[in-house]
């Protein structure tokens, strides 16, 4: 370490020996702080490939009994209503100065 002086004590504690076990606990809270919030991004890929494959391995028949369709489109988010229909129902505004 370069912060031992000869005797081979720390610089900071031969300098400011109040402060030092201060320092040293808040170091301490920081790492962990930082190992907390690190952690959850380490493990979340893992457990979403984990959901997915859970996911596809469940039966589809029990899905479809279920209601729940995996990659089909459903035609009935518009309610069944196409574009020109849509557009033909508007009016056309003007707006004067």
């Amino acid at each position: 370490k370069d912060d031992l002086d000869p005797t081979g004590q720390s610089t900071c504690m031969a300098t400011c020996p109040e402060l030092y076990p201060s320092f040293q606990r808040f170091d301490l809270i920081l790492r962990i702080f930082a190992g907390v919030l690190v952690l959850p991004m380490v493990c979340l890929p893992f457990a979403y490939l984990w959901l997915i494959r859970r996911i596809s391995a469940v039966d589809t028949d029990a899905l479809v009994r279920l209601g729940v369709q995996l990659g089909a489109e459903r035609d009935d988010l518009a309610g069944g209503a196409k574009v020109e229909e849509v557009l033909s129902g508007l009016r056309e505004v003007r707006l004067e100065k």
